[in-house]
């Protein structure tokens, strides 16, 4: 048995009033229609339909107003439309097709000029229907309308009324001043609170201004604010709770905007936020579940209702919704691609009727759908690469391309120079039952770390990618998230410049290699030299402490040995004749002089090995101390400048520092042939300066003959200086004179050198 449906699309609906030439339905199942003069229009037969009645104010009383502010339904099938700035509220019917149609206006009016200035101003919050009389709520007043006798009575208050819901026979009303007003339908008087409600009157009071309300299956009274959270009012218990978000508790309220609330047929209490998604409120545990962005949720939640089939549909300023509870996951619908389901003012309006019809006013009319009708887009879309740019410029394939040889729908790969740093793709996924809702996902595989989703945009750009093989590869999704992870791909080759390609890059280690070779053969000879030079100079340093040891040890036998055998041969001599003054007053005589050439002689060897200077003078004086005597025994004028250098280094390392100046001042005297020499000594925070100058011949000019002759020389200096830690460097050119520079480290515990 086939069954049999008709669907009626109207202008209202997005369709044309021209004629219709063509209808095409592609495999998404997508009717394109073919107009005579007006384009193409398409329209999704898979999904269902969502309707939108905007008109019938403007058909009826002549305004432009769009906005639904209210609605109401009952097992009748009567349905009721209020709007703001109307002073009418709408009867509504279906017709034979399942749509909904016009029925009747019924104004409000009055004879009194005084109600009807008050009609006048009036915006309708809420509209319920009881019997034969409909309560039309607006912001400041009742307006009780008796659909028999066409009659009305107005109950006036003076709060700014904002929403209201119907519980018991009374009318509760929110306002935005932070207050309450109950309105007893049955005895038609506003009741006072402060008797039997005087918890939920002083709790409330002037907090903040109402959002929406809400009466669960348990008659406990809901109400939602704008800035201060969710009340909940127990009448019973007359007892008043508050949730407010905690930033520290993710079991708080996500929000304190609380902008919608219901309930569910399990019982389960759902709110909606400003911001935060939505909520669902455990009773026994008194904590709230977050769904939000994880879960799909974006945007303002206007309005909240359960269909048939216990799916939430949620209207928001991004669309509409359909949150599944049990898989905790949205999926966003729109109309025509155009329309938000953001309702007109802060109230939660939407309601379902006895056939499962649901109902969302907006301020783009009355929205209304059968969920049973909506379906996901089963069909997998194909993806394609639609366009390839370089620094913004789209390439144009052809053979003699060298970029691009083929369209980039079908190009297996790209190649590329490396001064093509800007390249751009863009990509699209074939399929168009709502074309602005499908997803996409690219992958620069080289280059990105894993899949990069960038929702519903088309396009990418890399800027500066490395020489090399890449390839660029997307996926995507239909309107309802259904992927295509295969998706389309292309290979990329950007061709490096020459100094960056495998031969340059093969000669270029081959020569950091000889380099290297050449390098270290020149190190290990250069160590090998230094090790020569100092097995030399130790071996020479080891001839030269003999040849002293030897020179001493003459000196003493030679010497010393003979002048005290001499005085002990005199003293002696005197012995035998004691009684002789005149001898033993010679004697006494002789010995003393010998003692004191003897004591010279002692003292000559002693400075030899141990400058008596040092010790006498202090080490700053016992250097000027060498220069005034080199002065009076030699033609060269000498100039002199020492700081206090005392104690400022170890005992031994004076006595080397020492040697080091008498060594080169030696050789400036022995060798130079200057008429002038220059000596200073600086002493810095942590150092000692030496400069020592003289405009002789050069060390160029010296024989090589002079350093075997004279001593060390200036090996022996850079030796002790080596010693000393120091640094030592020479500057001579031939008949420019020489000038010696060395520094040596000032320690704050000189470490002793022997």
């Amino acid at each position: 048995m086939i069954k049999k449906k008709c669907n009626k699309f109207r202008s209202s609906n997005g369709f044309p009033h021209e004629s219709l030439y063509r209808l095409f339905v592609d495999r998404s199942n997508v009717l394109w229609i073919g107009t005579w003069g007006n384009g193409i229009y398409k329209r999704n037969l898979e999904s269902g339909n969502f309707f939108r009645i905007s008109d019938f104010f403007q058909n009826e009383r002549g305004t432009n107003n769009k906005i639904v502010s209210s609605i109401f339904t009952d097992t009748t099938g009567v349905i009721l439309i209020g709007a703001p700035g109307e002073e009418a509220f709408y009867e509504l019917a279906k017709d034979k097709y399942g749509c909904i149609a016009f029925s009747k206006c019924r104004e409000l009016k009055s004879s009194n000029p005084e109600k009807e200035k008050l009609i006048e101003r009036s915006k309708c919050i809420a509209i319920f229907k009881i019997g034969d009389a409909v309560w039309y709520i607006a912001n400041k007043s009742i307006f009780e309308f008796n659909l028999n006798t066409q009659s009305l009575k107005i109950y006036s208050h003076s709060m700014f009324s904002e929403y209201a819901v119907l519980h018991e026979n009374k009318l509760i009303i929110g306002s935005t001043g932070g207050n309450i007003v109950f309105f007893d339908l049955i005895e038609k008087k506003f009741i006072d609170l402060k008797t039997k409600y005087s918890n939920l009157l002083n709790g409330f009071k002037n907090s903040s201004y109402v959002h929406t309300l809400h009466i669960d299956k348990k008659g406990i009274l809901w109400i939602g604010t704008f800035t201060e959270g969710l009340f909940e009012y127990n009448f019973e218990e007359n007892v008043l709770r508050i949730y407010k978000n905690d930033k520290n508790d993710s079991n708080s309220i996500s929000d304190n905007q609380v902008t919608a609330i219901t309930e569910d047929s399990n019982g389960s209490l759902w709110i909606g936020t400003g911001s935060e998604g939505i909520n669902k409120f455990d009773y026994s545990k008194k904590k709230f579940v977050r769904y939000g962005i994880k879960n799909g949720l974006t945007g303002y939640c206007s309005s909240i209702l359960e269909d048939n089939n216990r799916f939430l549909w949620i209207g928001s300023n991004e669309g509409l919704y359909k949150f599944d509870p049990e898989k905790e996951r949205a999926v966003l619908y729109k109309l025509n691609d155009d329309v938000s389901f953001y309702n007109y003012g802060p109230s939660s309006i939407c309601v379902k009727d006895k056939d499962g019809t649901l109902y969302f006013g907006s301020k783009y009319g009355l929205i209304y759908f059968n969920p049973s009708e909506i379906k996901d887009n089963p069909y997998i879309p194909n993806i394609v690469l639609t366009d390839f740019q370089i620094l913004n410029e789209s390439v144009n394939p052809s053979p003699e391309n060298p970029f691009l040889k083929k369209n980039i729908t079908a190009a297996k790969d790209i190649t590329l120079s490396y001064k093509d740093n800007v390249i751009s793709f863009e990509f699209a996924a074939l399929i168009y039952n709502n074309p602005s809702k499908n997803q996409y996902a690219y992958m620069m595989e080289g280059f990105d770390k894993d899949w990069v989703y960038c929702g519903t945009r088309r396009n990418v750009t890399y800027t500066n990618l490395d020489p090399g093989e890449y390839t660029f590869k997307v996926k995507g999704s239909n309107n309802d998230g259904l992927w295509n992870e295969e998706g389309a791909s292309v290979k990329l080759i950007i061709i490096p410049p020459w100094w960056q390609t495998w031969w340059f890059k093969s000669c270029g280690a081959a020569l950091i290699f000889l380099t290297a070779g050449f390098g270290y053969k020149k190190r290990v000879n250069k160590l090998r030299r230094e090790k020569t030079a100092q097995e030399e100079f130790s071996r020479r340093l080891i001839e030269s402490q003999e040849e002293e040891r030897k020179r001493i040890a003459s000196s003493l036998h030679d010497t010393i040995a003979h002048d005290i055998l001499l005085t002990k041969s005199k003293a002696l001599l005197a012995l035998r004749n004691p009684d002789d003054n005149e001898n033993l007053k010679n004697a006494l005589n002789e010995i003393s002089d010998m003692s004191s050439e003897t004591i010279n002689d002692v003292r000559g060897i002693s400075y030899n090995l141990h400058p008596h200077q040092l010790e006498r003078l202090g080490f700053s004086e016992a250097i000027e101390s060498i220069i005034n005597d080199v002065s009076r025994a030699s033609h060269i004028e000498f100039s002199v400048k020492v700081d206090n250098v005392d104690d400022v280094i170890s005992k031994e390392g004076e006595i080397n520092l020492y040697r080091v100046i008498q060594e080169a001042i030696n050789n400036i005297i022995k060798h130079s042939k200057a008429t002038e020499a220059e000596l200073k000594v600086v002493r810095l925070e942590n150092q000692i300066i030496i400069s020592i100058s003289d405009n002789g011949i050069g060390l160029d000019s010296r024989k090589s003959s002079d350093e075997g002759k004279y001593g060390f020389g200036l090996s022996g200096i850079a030796e002790r200086v080596k010693i000393l830690k120091g640094e030592f460097k020479v500057e001579s050119e031939e008949n420019s004179g020489t000038v010696l520079r060395i520094s040596v480290p000032i320690v704050n515990n000189p470490v002793e050198i022997k």
